[in-house]
């Protein structure tokens, strides 16, 4: 993937792509390339305060600092998702962990560009507090999800988020794929790898999925959405 790629990815999609053009233009210009190798940290808990990244390739495991040592990742991170909103704006450590689920291509904001660019154009704080609200909502809409108490919906739900398009339509230009393995899928979704197998094989007989290495493929959004948000769940 070249620049003018990478760029472009991070510009149609997710919170950049909502902001203004000369915004947009702007955060690209002063955002360096990274790639990174599957397991790879992109930073830890605890780090110093820096700046933002978005994935144009691949996919990021997050997992929270209050969690306890071990426990699984809670969200995994889609093509267009930007996260470092919060240590950002607080100048506060990092609150969580990060690593790449597969060889991923992330654009980083550094910090003192950010505050340069914030010292040219004060006003554009708001549109990285417009990216915390939008990282604040999709943590709260997973959170909602994982009460569910059908599995299957809720396994449903998770596939959605993780392939970034839980309440919008799929990512243009990229197959809308949930890039990591069913393990870590099975501890996102809160259920055993056997509860999940089931559900996919569900999922496959019915055509809205297709298994491969390392990655689940969603062959029909609309259908997999109207399964997660239905009230009550009458089948596949």
């Amino acid at each position: 993937m070249d620049c003018a790629a990478r760029r472009r990815v991070l510009g149609e999609r997710g919170w950049l792509a909502t902001s203004p053009a000369d915004f947009r233009t702007a955060l690209l210009d002063i955002c360096r390339w990274r790639q990174i190798d599957a397991g790879q940290n992109v930073y830890v808990a605890g780090d110093p305060p820096g700046g933002i990244f978005g994935v144009a390739a691949g996919a990021l495991l997050m997992s929270s600092g209050l969690a306890a040592p071990g426990a699984p990742p809670n969200r995994l991170g889609a093509v267009g998702d930007w996260s470092g909103f919060g240590p950002l704006m607080a100048q506060e450590p990092r609150r969580g962990t990060i690593v790449a689920a597969v060889p991923s291509t992330i654009g980083i904001a550094p910090l003192s560009a950010v505050t340069a660019l914030l010292g040219e154009h004060p006003h554009w704080w708001r549109h990285f507090g417009h990216g915390l609200l939008l990282e604040f909502d999709a943590v709260a809409s997973i959170v909602v999800d994982l009460q569910m108490r059908d599995s299957a919906q809720r396994c449903a739900a998770i596939l959605l988020h993780c392939a970034g398009c839980r309440h919008g339509p799929p990512p243009q230009g990229v197959e809308t794929a949930v890039w990591t393995s069913q393990q870590n899928v099975a501890d996102l979704a809160n259920v055993s790898r056997s509860t999940l197998s089931k559900a996919l094989t569900q999922f496959v007989e019915h055509g809205l999925v297709k298994l491969d290495y390392r990655s689940i493929r969603l062959l029909d959004v609309p259908r997999l959405r109207q399964l997660a948000d239905s009230p009550q769940r009458a089948g596949v």
